[in-house]
C-alpha cells in the first residue's frame, strides 16, 4: 500500500519540480528584462548629462575608471537627474557601455551622442587595438606584461587620448585572458589575431619557452638534470629558438617547479609523456630518488 502511494506521488513531485523550474526561468527572464530597461533609461537620464558636465569641467570625456560623480557635478548637471546621483560611478558605468556594446549597437543615437562629446564608443577597437599595435611596434611582440602601464607620451605615440594615462594595458590584457573579455567582439578578435595575440598565455609559454629551453639543455648536456641555480643567457635563448626578446631564462628554477610543484603538467596531464620522453623524472621521491629530495629541501 505504501509503495503504491509513493508511486502515485512521484508524478506529482516531477510536475511540481517542472513548474518550479518554469517559474524560475520566467523570473530570471523578467529580471534580465528589467535590468535592460534600467540600463536603457540610465544612459539618457544619468550617464549622458553627467558626462556632458564632466566634459565642461575637465575639458574631455574620458573619466578615469575609478571616477565617481561629486556633489558639485551632480547639482550642476541638471535638476532632472535622479536623486542621490552624487557618488555615481560614472567611469565604471561608461566603461561597461564601451566594452559590452549592447546598448550602443541597439541604439546608434547613443553612440552618436558619445562621439559628439569626443568619448570612446568601442573600447576594444578604439583603445585596445591601437595600444597593442603600439606595443608590437615598440617591443616587437604583443606579450604584454601584467604590470605595464602606458604613459601620456606612449599614448600619444599610439594615437590615443592622453587623458587615459596611466592606461593599464597589462591589466586589460590579463582580464581578456582570464575573464574572456572581448571574445564576443568578432572584429576585435580578428584584429588582435592578426597582431599575433595569443589568448592562452600559459600554452604559449609552454610551446615557445618551456619546451624549447628543456630540449636545448637536453641536446647540449645529454640530460635534464638542471641545477636549480642554472640561468640561460641571451645567446642560449636564441640558439634554443625562444622569442627574440628573451635575454635570460631561469631554467633551473623552472625545472624545480615542474618536478616538485607540478607546474605546467599537474593540470595538463597530457604533457607528462612529453616531459618523460625528454628524461624528466617527476616527483623524484616517488621514483626512489631520496637524495634529490634531500638536496631540494636544503635549497
Amino acid at each position: 500500500m505504501f509503495a503504491a502511494a509513493r508511486a502515485s506521488r512521484a508524478p506529482m513531485r516531477h510536475l511540481r519540480a517542472a513548474q518550479w523550474h518554469q517559474v524560475r526561468r520566467l523570473q530570471t527572464s523578467q529580471q534580465a528584462s528589467a535590468e535592460d530597461r534600467r540600463s536603457a533609461t540610465q544612459f539618457e537620464r544619468t550617464i549622458l548629462p553627467l558626462l556632458q558636465r564632466y566634459r565642461q569641467t575637465h575639458g574631455h570625456a574620458h573619466p578615469p575608471f575609478e571616477y565617481c560623480v561629486t556633489a558639485a557635478d551632480a547639482s550642476a548637471a541638471g535638476a532632472a537627474l535622479p536623486p542621490k546621483t552624487a557618488g555615481f560611478a560614472l567611469g565604471r558605468s561608461l566603461r561597461m557601455l564601451q566594452t559590452k556594446q549592447t546598448h550602443l549597437v541597439e541604439k546608434p543615437e547613443r553612440a552618436a551622442a558619445l562621439r559628439e562629446l569626443g568619448a570612446t564608443v568601442d573600447h576594444w577597437m578604439e583603445v585596445i587595438v591601437p595600444a597593442l599595435k603600439w606595443h608590437r611596434e615598440e617591443f616587437g611582440h604583443v606579450r604584454v606584461g601584467q604590470t605595464l602601464e602606458m604613459t601620456a607620451p606612449e599614448l600619444a605615440d599610439a594615437g590615443l587620448p592622453l587623458q587615459l594615462a596611466p592606461f593599464r594595458l597589462g591589466r586589460a590584457v590579463n582580464m581578456m585572458r582570464t575573464r574572456r573579455q572581448g571574445r564576443h567582439h568578432a572584429e576585435f578578435c580578428a584584429a588582435i589575431d592578426e597582431l599575433g595575440f595569443v589568448w592562452d598565455e600559459h600554452e604559449r609559454r609552454w610551446r615557445e619557452e618551456v619546451l624549447p629551453a628543456i630540449k636545448f639543455y637536453a641536446d647540449t648536456r645529454g640530460n635534464v638534470n638542471v641545477p636549480q641555480a642554472y640561468v640561460m643567457g641571451q645567446a642560449d635563448c636564441a640558439r634554443a629558438g625562444m622569442p627574440a626578446d628573451r635575454d635570460s631564462y631561469n631554467l633551473g628554477q623552472l625545472c624545480a617547479n615542474i618536478r616538485w610543484h607540478g607546474q605546467y603538467w599537474s593540470r595538463n596531464p597530457e604533457r607528462v609523456p612529453v616531459l618523460e620522453e625528454l628524461g624528466f623524472v617527476l616527483n623524484p621521491v616517488e621514483e626512489g630518488n631520496e637524495g634529490a629530495a634531500e638536496q631540494h629541501e636544503r635549497q
